[in-house]
């Protein structure tokens, strides 16, 4: 991989945003008076707000994805983590991270199940 390969791959993965949107700054100002008015509501919604991913809508592409799987859901302790399922080979788990979508690794799908996973 080149030097300009690396940098277009990283720019591909890693976008950040110049300015912030308007809802930020319109969320941070009410975060700031509610911190002065009521600081103890407002830690419990800082608190509320930074532990919980996003939750964007999924695009066509992952929704189609998601058309041919399998939902389930696997219990771990106490909890439960609820994941896609295709194919009927050996077991692959791909885990996403923070905020991400189990649906953004459907282009992992097919060359898996083609390989008998």
């Amino acid at each position: 991989m080149r030097d300009d390969d690396y940098v277009r791959f990283m720019n591909s993965t890693i976008v950040r945003s110049k300015k912030s949107p308007r809802s930020a700054v319109l969320v941070r100002a009410a975060g700031a008076m509610l911190s002065a008015l009521a600081p103890t509501l407002a830690a419990r919604l800082g608190e509320r707000m930074f532990l919980t991913p996003p939750r964007p809508r999924p695009s066509a592409h992952e929704a189609t994805a998601l058309a041919t799987a399998r939902a389930r859901s696997l219990p771990i302790g106490r909890h439960r983590v609820d994941t896609w399922a295709w194919g009927s080979g050996p077991t692959v788990l791909l885990v996403h991270g923070w905020g991400g979508r189990g649906a953004q690794m459907a282009a992992f799908v097919a060359p898996l199940v083609g390989r008998g996973f």
